[in-house]
């Protein structure tokens, strides 16, 4: 399989054969990002956040729930209405980050997000 890489392009004036280059070259495959759906619908100059401040990209499905990631979900209203109603009560709070923000893992937050209607996304 290939894997498709989400680098700066280098400048053609480079000395590839060069030990610099090497050595650049290793300590920037460090610290690259291997992108399977990234770029399925334009190219790297369609991404939102600018590469430079980019230090890495992780999978997580459904990683910006309660909000939108149009088109692969929309917003939670239920979860959101549910969020804001723990700031009036200190036990609901209390009670909520338990179950969502204290979750031990990503995908244990998204069971405890599907098992409060019975859904996931």
């Amino acid at each position: 399989m290939l894997q498709r890489l989400l680098a700066p392009p280098l400048p053609s004036r480079l000395d590839t054969g060069s030990e610099a280059f090497e050595q650049n070259r290793a300590d920037m495959l460090e610290h690259l990002a291997v992108i399977e759906d990234l770029l399925d619908e334009g190219t790297f100059h369609t991404l939102k956040i600018p590469r430079l401040f980019v230090d890495g990209v992780v999978e997580a499905p459904r990683g910006a729930h309660f909000t939108e990631c149009p088109p692969d979900y929309g917003r939670d209203e239920a979860f959101q209405r549910e969020y804001a109603a723990t700031a009036r009560d200190p036990e609901a709070w209390a009670a909520f980050r338990e179950r969502y923000v204290d979750a031990p893992s990503h995908e244990a937050y998204l069971a405890a997000v599907d098992a409060r209607e019975g859904v996931g996304s």
